[in-house]
């Protein structure tokens, strides 16, 4: 199985992002949920470093065919988790967030997270 880091995916219009997916699920059984559309070009499952996120990316031929797997994915479930998929127009460089969040300290109290 092969993982690209966020840095790696090369742009593309026509891509749907799926979010909720078990962590070692497989490229088959992601093209197996879409085996009704003939048009996919590559479903990548996105990793950060070597751990996967629970993300992929499945690129369609056509924006037309992109939209038409959007409307009929409902409530699709993967191993019993409801998988969510969006269209994804964006940078994958966007989407990193800092893994930790800063401390506020106060001289009087302990550290603690503010959220």
């Amino acid at each position: 199985m092969q993982f690209r880091t966020f840095t790696q995916l090369e742009d593309c219009r026509w891509r749907l992002l799926l979010r909720g997916l078990p962590f070692d699920v497989t490229q088959g059984e992601i093209r197996s949920v879409f085996s009704n559309n003939d048009r996919i070009t590559s479903v990548t499952i996105v990793a950060k470093g070597s751990t996967p996120t629970g993300c992929a990316v499945v690129r369609f031929a056509s924006e037309i065919e992109a939209i038409r797997a959007l409307k009929s994915f409902k409530d699709v479930y993967i191993r019993k988790r409801q998988i969510e998929a969006t269209l994804d127009f964006t940078d994958f460089s966007q989407r990193i967030q800092r893994i930790h969040k800063p401390i506020a300290v106060d001289r009087f109290r302990l550290p603690r997270r503010y959220f």
